[in-house]
């Protein structure tokens, strides 16, 4: 019953985000769209960012089963795009309202998965240690999420097979290419 009354909580904060900026949204809101009561809210979250962390973390787990399978980034990012583009609104007002780190967090450690997953499979056979995959990681990661705010600062108007398009001129197989190189040097 608790997991149910979660769900129903979070789906009565998201269908509020809809309309109404993060900063906007109060517990009251939240209690009175899902029709409980403030006890009831907070039983199972100390705050609103506790119930955004749930969200984002079943989300998250959610997008890591679901995305173990993506052979290229590529996959991986229109994937995210599409899921934003579906939520647009929710994804907009997370976005700009003050309190954006969480969304920012969510999309870091996503995004993160994501290139772990797809570098790992480039990385298999070398001899590069696992500082060197992290910091390899760590750059893409950082060059997509920029982009990724980029594209949502733009009301998300861009086809995003237009900037993976970009992307892929600008790196040209400079991901891949790393590992190639280094397994060269081993054999």
């Amino acid at each position: 019953m608790s997991n149910i009354t979660k769900k129903a909580i979070a789906a009565s904060f998201m269908e509020l985000l809809e309309k109404t900026p993060l900063d906007k949204i109060t517990v009251k809101d939240i209690v009175e769209s899902c029709e409980i009561n403030r006890n009831t809210f907070y039983y199972h979250f100390q705050d609103i960012y506790a119930l955004i962390d749930w969200i984002f973390t079943n989300v998250l787990n959610q997008f890591m089963q679901e995305n173990e399978i993506y052979e290229k980034w590529q996959d991986g990012f229109l994937y995210i795009a599409d899921y934003f583009e579906k939520n647009k609104k929710i994804i907009y007002n997370l976005y700009n309202s003050g309190k954006g780190r969480y969304f920012d967090q969510y999309l870091y450690r996503v995004v993160e998965h994501l290139l772990t997953v797809v570098i790992g499979k480039y990385a298999e056979g070398t001899n590069v240690s696992a500082e060197d995959i992290k910091f390899v990681v760590d750059f893409y990661k950082y060059a997509l999420v920029g982009l990724i705010f980029q594209w949502i600062a733009g009301a998300m108007e861009e086809d995003p097979k237009n900037i993976v398009e970009k992307i892929e001129r600008v790196f040209c197989g400079h991901m891949e290419g790393i590992f190639t190189r280094c397994k060269n040097m081993v054999d």
